[in-house]
């Protein structure tokens, strides 16, 4: 999820549509709108992916020096442990602690090591993303540069090696631990390391729109496989099933050119949500919370009896409310001054 600007230029701006799309794909499933798991799964993916590819994109040349290695920990790893503690400190007001005698693994972000599905999905039940995200940022430098040190054939062995052991978490830990076990979540996250590692050796972005169409193609695809035959994929389509998908996206759409890139670049909302899609993310228990408990009985009060059943659409304004407001006051002026400490 992050996106921050190198030397090498490059805006990137599909990739920001793409995390607008994920994120509300997330939203909509958690907030029971039928229809969503298929790019659900594949939306968490590619966010793991995506964050490989962008921080690998940005950051692996100064992952050289040794000094700038740890100032890439002490900078990226503390968001993560604060959007969540802001997430638990709204939560707690409303009494919407999900399963709360799981609080310090969940306010330590641990919780996504635990083998218990209740202790993964604790407090701010989403907040495992952000658990299995911590062991990611911190083998980024070693993994950047081990990464950007292999010939590219080896880059490609590597990822058959990974999709291997992907496979292998799937039956050894079974598909709904595997779906949140750090272990296999820092895999999708090298995959995007080493497609950055891949993307930067290519010699021309030529057909850029016929890529980008194929890499669409092959995302329905996938949907389309997950959706027909799920009692045969067995698990593998919560995780390694997506692998393709992520990897045809994150190679098309870093492109130069091509009309679906900018389409995408150029619209306004998808830029606005994909821009705050970490807040979306980590704050979306909050805003049905705060309209099941706070809002709808008032809003029951003056006449309107489904206020309860129909929450999804007025918890996705919240949300994305309360997530412009959380960054442009509060995180987005955090994470410069956290920049500017450790530059």
């Amino acid at each position: 999820m992050d996106h921050h600007h190198g030397t090498q230029q490059h805006s990137f701006g599909a990739f920001t549509a793409w995390r607008a799309l994920a994120a509300l794909s997330i939203v909509l499933f958690h907030y029971d709108v039928a229809g969503f798991s298929r790019p659900t799964w594949f939306g968490v993916s590619m966010f793991f992916a995506m964050s490989g590819f962008l921080l690998a994109w940005h950051h692996a040349p100064q992952m050289a020096e040794r000094s700038l290695r740890r100032a890439f920990v002490l900078t990226h790893v503390p968001r993560l442990y604060f959007i969540n503690w802001l997430a638990l400190l709204l939560l707690l007001p409303l009494g919407a602690l999900a399963h709360a005698r799981w609080l310090l693994p969940d306010a330590l972000l641990l919780q996504a090591w635990l083998p218990w599905h209740n202790a993964a999905f604790s407090g701010n039940s989403v907040a495992w993303f952000l658990s299995a995200l911590v062991p990611c940022y911190c083998a980024f430098p070693l993994l950047a540069r081990a990464v950007a040190a292999a010939p590219w054939r080896l880059c490609l062995l590597a990822v058959a090696a990974m999709a291997a052991l992907q496979c292998a978490l799937v039956q050894w830990v079974g598909g709904d631990a595997a779906y949140t076990f750090p272990l296999s979540r820092i895999q999708d996250f090298a995959l995007g390391v080493v497609l950055c590692r891949l993307a930067r050796t290519r010699r021309t972005a030529g057909k850029a729109t016929l890529w980008q169409l194929l890499a669409v193609a092959i995302v329905t695809v996938a949907m389309a496989v997950s959706w027909l035959w799920p009692e045969r994929l067995a698990g593998y389509d919560s995780v390694a099933l997506w692998w393709p998908p992520a990897a045809a996206v994150l190679m098309a759409f870093s492109l130069d050119g091509g009309l679906p890139a900018k389409l995408m670049a150029h619209c306004a909302p998808l830029q606005w949500v994909g821009a705050m899609s970490m807040e979306v993310y980590a704050l979306q228990c909050v805003a049905p919370q705060l309209w099941n408990r706070v809002l709808a009985p008032v809003a029951a009060h003056f006449g309107w009896t489904a206020a309860y059943s129909r929450y999804a659409l007025p918890s996705v304004a919240l949300l994305l409310a309360l997530a412009w407001a959380v960054r442009k006051w509060i995180t987005a002026p955090l994470w410069r001054k956290l920049s500017m400490r450790h530059d």
